[in-house]
């Protein structure tokens, strides 16, 4: 289940190219929200997986929903 599913909108493929957007964010991410996307926290939360342990039954239904493992 998408994220768009799951909130009932429908997709849109703008939402892919979101830094192609030009409307201004008047926000101090800025530069964040008009760049693309990148992978550099890819398996980032492997560092606290203990600490995260506790909240993983209550966020396993939503990990299952949107297919992470």
């Amino acid at each position: 289940m998408s994220c768009f599913a799951y909130l009932g909108l429908q997709f849109e493929d703008a939402a892919l190219r979101f830094h192609e957007n030009p409307r201004y964010a008047p926000t101090p991410s800025y530069a964040q929200v008009s760049e693309k996307l990148n992978d550099r926290s890819v398996y980032r939360h492997r560092h606290y997986a203990q600490q995260l342990q506790p909240c993983l039954p209550r966020l396993a239904p939503t990990i299952a929903a949107f297919g992470y493992g």
